[in-house]
């Protein structure tokens, strides 16, 4: 699976970058996981609800997630 980034995610990996640099490694590593299997067990993938009802979480840390969604390219 390719992983796109928004401008939003790249403006907040920014700033926890900056604050939390700590987090940049497990924040990789749970993309990569992301990237091979977003449903794997260690990452607690879940369907939000509420306004956010179309996207999925997956868990960083117990206090920061990864919320994406599953876009389908024109070529596939």
């Amino acid at each position: 699976m390719k992983l796109i980034r928004t401008k939003k995610f790249s403006k907040k990996y920014s700033k926890i970058f900056s604050k939390q640099p700590e987090l940049i490694s497990k924040i990789d590593n749970t993309l990569r996981k992301i990237s091979a299997n977003p449903f794997d067990e260690s990452l607690r993938t879940h369907k939000l609800k509420g306004n956010l009802f179309d996207l999925y979480a997956s868990k960083v840390t117990d206090d920061v997630r990864i919320i994406f969604d599953f876009v389908q390219e024109d070529n596939e």
